[in-house]
């Protein structure tokens, strides 16, 4: 599935879910704050790639001294 079906697919599932939270008669703050908080939960919820060890190689030359 390329990447514009995937966009395509989230947009079809999002909108009716923020209609229905602007909708909903809350503060008009409210929803808004609700839809900016998304995007910063996503970056605690999507996976982080695996630590990367230094190479000894790397590590030998930060310990010589020299500039790298």
């Amino acid at each position: 599935m390329c990447p514009s079906s995937v966009s395509g697919l989230i947009v079809r599932a999002g909108s009716p879910a923020t209609g229905a939270l602007l909708g909903l008669g809350l503060p008009s703050a409210v929803p808004w704050l609700v839809l900016a908080a998304l995007p910063a939960l996503a970056v605690f919820l999507l996976p982080r790639p695996p630590h990367r060890v230094a190479s000894e190689d790397t590590a030998r030359r930060r310990g010589s001294g020299g500039l790298s």
